[in-house]
């Protein structure tokens, strides 16, 4: 038992944990009695009120029971069995529940029965909207005692303020990077029910070996049907006796039949691609299409206790057949996205260098189209030519695919990079006539890190409640100075008036009024505000950070106030074919980043999903830098179209004749016997 010998009064009974866990127990109590209703609350406390009823519960329990009985009387007609149940389930619950059926629910049921033909709506769950208002029951008993209330406080999200109007964080979905990559739908598949298909006989041997239904086989049950369909040697003007022997080859089983007479005939379980198996094929080119790694599979397969491909052949497949595939993909699409470019670019450029063992040796540069967000071109740069050095890395990088898009006559009139200063030296010197800008997150980070290096000294404490007006202050010049620089400083520089609560000045340089462009300030925001004292070091501090040498140098390059984020997103993108926990050579690293691109340029131009009501769906994203929810329009499915056709341009390449490449021996592991 917890004492506290210094407080007065009766003394708590429990212990600060127990009486913790108690309070979280009555939260997530009341937490499960939240009803999300939208925006039908008025018209649910209307018919409360139409109805007599003074408890939410009341009303709750006569809808569900009129909706029940309605429901199921419909099908009674047509299942006698279900008949026969419902009386049964309903004389218990008489019994059980007749001395608690309150007289207001009974005379509410007679009045609406009587006087109101109220006709309920029937609405699959397909139509219910995931986006809605959260209600709380208001005959909830809320608790008044102060440990009570100081635990609810904690216990607020964030989130609820970061979400429209119309959304409440405990009815959205949680989604994660991966899902928001992969555009994984978790309500698309139900536990416990089965896909039934149905193939035709008559058009399989005409199907293409990628549109064939696959699946897993058990050898017994193989054995079972291959000892009724073989019983007798089918050899010409031969009907001996034959032993069977399945044997398995990777993902394959063959079965070998043995005649009495010394005739031999084979069964595959898988069509065949230059006398290999053609599921070892496409296993092969669905790990790397799936950005999977092998050694996964490989392990995934020995739980199963299946065979997989081995590891030589694997990676002989990958680099005969797949990534020629994927590299001719990317070309297709490429000059296809080219020929539609007409007008002048506006390029992002940006490079990825993830924390791993490859990053180590790889760099990818990226350049994005700013207007229909499409990739341009991705360039895969081996840390061995800079000799590890990554500015030299980005450098080589942002040539390469550069020239790409030179030797591809498209006009780039404006680029935005990364503030490196190889990248400014090189686009003064050799792309004068190139408008070059950088992407406004740096001129955002350079003003906060000026700002908390001042805000650090004590003397300019009085700053700190400016920090973010002024960070906020400085993207409003950059996204409202027409593309002038001298407008830019002449707005940023405006903020040393208002930040003393000097609103109105006489001299101006022309650029702008020499006046603040907010609006009438009232005499509450002025006495609540935190100014300034004009010449207090805060002050003093606050200009040596507005005439910053590099911030002012670099204004020029903030003007059209251009930000990177679809291309940081793109980056993130390449992590979900090349993980970071695993090591790739040069030509897998380089086509796993191009199947990211084309994956990305494949969907980029998806709608968003919309409810019933036709309002777009939001979901919930978690940021880790930031350490907070944040919501995100959740957009349709991906259809991966793109998949079907690499994997048919991989099977005509293994079928060419004429291909220089062959299909390595080892494509399969060794038979193996197994007995029978």
């Amino acid at each position: 038992m917890f004492k506290s010998p210094s407080r007065r009064g009766r003394q708590p009974y429990l212990e600060p944990q127990e009486a913790k866990r108690r309070r979280l127990e009555r939260y997530r109590l009341r937490r499960k009695q939240m009803v999300n209703i939208g925006t039908e609350i008025d018209r649910w406390q209307q018919l409360k009120s139409e109805l007599g009823f003074d408890k939410d519960t009341c009303l709750a329990k006569f809808l569900l029971d009129y909706y029940r009985s309605h429901h199921v009387s419909t099908t009674l007609l047509s299942d006698p069995k279900a008949r026969r149940e419902l009386v049964h389930h309903k004389r218990k619950d008489e019994s059980s529940n007749a001395s608690s059926t309150s007289s207001l629910e009974n005379q509410s049921e007679q009045c609406v029965r009587s006087s109101l033909m109220i006709t309920f709506p029937q609405r699959t769950p397909l139509q219910l909207s995931a986006v809605g208002l959260s209600t709380v029951d208001s005959d909830t008993d809320m608790e008044h005692d102060k440990d009570s209330m100081e635990f609810v406080e904690d216990s607020v999200d964030v989130t609820e303020y970061l979400l429209p109007d119309n959304c409440i964080s405990s009815k959205l979905m949680d989604c994660t990077v991966e899902e928001e990559v992969l555009n994984i739908i978790n309500n698309e598949v139900v536990s416990g029910e089965e896909e039934s298909i149905q193939v035709p006989v008559a058009s399989t041997p005409d199907k293409s070996i990628c549109s064939m239904r696959t699946g897993i086989v058990y050898d017994t049950c193989l054995m079972s049907l291959a000892k009724k369909a073989f019983s007798r040697c089918e050899h010409l003007n031969c009907n001996g006796k034959i032993d069977l022997e399945l044997q398995i080859v990777a993902t394959a089983m063959k079965v070998v039949s043995h005649c009495c007479h010394g005739h031999t005939s084979i069964w595959w379980s898988q069509p065949l691609l230059k006398g290999a198996p053609a599921g070892n094929i496409l296993l092969v080119s669905s790990i790397v299409l799936s950005g999977n790694n092998y050694r996964k599979i490989a392990l995934m397969f020995k739980f199963l206790n299946m065979c997989p491909v081995s590891y030589q052949s694997f990676f002989k497949t990958q680099k005969s057949y797949v990534q020629p595939s994927v590299t001719n993909f990317w070309k297709k699409m490429q000059g296809k996205h080219f020929l539609e470019l007409t007008h002048p670019l506006v390029v992002l450029g940006d490079q990825s260098n993830n924390s791993c063992v490859s990053s180590e040796r790889y760099l990818t540069y990226t350049m994005m189209d700013n207007c229909t967000h499409k990739i341009l071109d991705v360039q895969v740069i081996d840390a061995r030519e800079g000799a590890r050095r990554l500015r030299n890395l980005e450098t080589s990088g942002f040539q390469r695919a550069f020239q790409c898009l030179v030797k591809n006559n498209l006009y780039v009139s404006e680029i935005v990079t990364d503030a490196d200063s190889q990248l400014l030296s090189m686009m003064k010197s050799k792309y004068p006539n190139i408008l070059h800008q950088l992407d406004l997150w740096h001129g955002i980070r350079a003003v906060h890190e000026r700002i908390s290096k001042a805000v650090a000294s004590s003397n300019n404490k009085d700053l700190q409640p400016w920090i973010s007006d002024i960070i906020k202050h400085f993207i409003y010049c950059c996204q409202h100075s027409n593309g002038d620089v001298n407008t830019l400083m002449a707005r940023w520089r405006s903020i040393l008036h208002h930040t003393v609560n000097v609103h109105e000045w006489q001299l101006g340089d022309g650029s702008t009024a020499a006046s603040c462009e907010h609006g009438h300030l009232s005499d509450k925001e002025i006495k609540d505000k935190q100014w300034l004292t004009a010449g207090s070091p805060a002050h003093h501090a606050l200009r040596e950070v507005v005439y910053d040498k590099w911030l002012t140098s670099h204004l020029n390059y903030f003007v059209q106030a251009r930000v990177t984020n679809e291309l940081e997103s793109f980056n993130n993108h390449i992590q979900m074919y090349a993980a970071q926990n695993f090591t790739y050579d040069y030509e897998d690293y380089q086509v796993r980043t191009l199947l990211a691109a084309i994956d990305y340029n494949a969907h980029v131009d998806r709608e968003y999903q919309r409810n019933a009501d036709g309002e777009i769906v939001y979901h919930r994203i978690f940021s880790k830098r930031r350490n907070h929810w944040r919501t995100a329009p959740a957009k349709v499915q991906k259809q991966y179209h793109h998949f079907e056709t690499l994997r048919e341009d991989m099977v005509k390449a293994v079928r060419s004749k004429d291909a220089d490449r062959q299909l390595p021996r080892g494509s399969g592991t060794r038979g193996r016997r197994v007995p029978t």
